[in-house]
């Protein structure tokens, strides 16, 4: 049986945004739970759940943020209230993320998420026009920070065999990092 602890030692650590294991942790007190791919996922491999946004400090429910263009570059701003900007928090908690889970051997992100989008994510300019599609602030982090974990967003496991094209990419990881480690 899998842990959603992220405390079993015995298997393959995971991180999956805490909103796609059912945690009622999004801006508006809800979830994304994707049964499918959680108990695909769970079978094999210990589920770590993660909400930057939570974990930064943001309550919940919360007014919600989005990725703005703006000249010092994009930043993570608040919807109604654009003097909010926890860029620097977000992306501080990824390069702390990436530091203290450097054992996980894959992550799976929320899509479109300004916090987790891998690449989907609506990136605005000033005027509110979206721009282009990006990555979200804490996800960027995490990224720079293990560049060959394996990453996904849920969107990109909904069918089978996406699914367990990325099941194969975490287990090849895991093992060249047990081969590293023993050699």
């Amino acid at each position: 049986m899998s842990s959603l602890s992220g405390n079993n030692p015995d298997q393959i650590s995971i991180a999956i945004s805490a909103c796609l294991l059912g945690e009622p942790v999004r801006y508006d007190g809800g979830h994304k739970y994707v049964p499918e791919i959680v108990n695909a996922l769970k079978q094999s491999f210990d589920l770590i759940p993660i909400c930057p946004e939570v974990a930064i400090g943001l309550g919940v429910p919360r007014p919600p943020i989005k990725l703005v263009q703006t000249e010092i570059g994009i930043r993570a701003k608040g919807v109604v209230d654009p003097d909010i900007d926890v860029t620097s928090e977000l992306n501080g908690y990824g390069v702390e993320i990436g530091d203290k889970y450097k054992h996980i051997s894959g992550y799976v992100f929320k899509a479109r998420s300004p916090s987790c989008g891998v690449i989907s994510t609506p990136v605005l300019n000033e005027s509110g026009v979206e721009v282009i599609t990006g990555t979200g602030i804490f996800a960027n982090a995490v990224v720079r920070a293990l560049p060959r974990l394996p990453v996904a967003e849920e969107t990109e496991l909904l069918d089978i065999e996406s699914l367990k094209e990325f099941i194969e990419r975490v287990l090849a990881y895991h093992q060249t990092k047990a081969d590293k480690s023993s050699g």
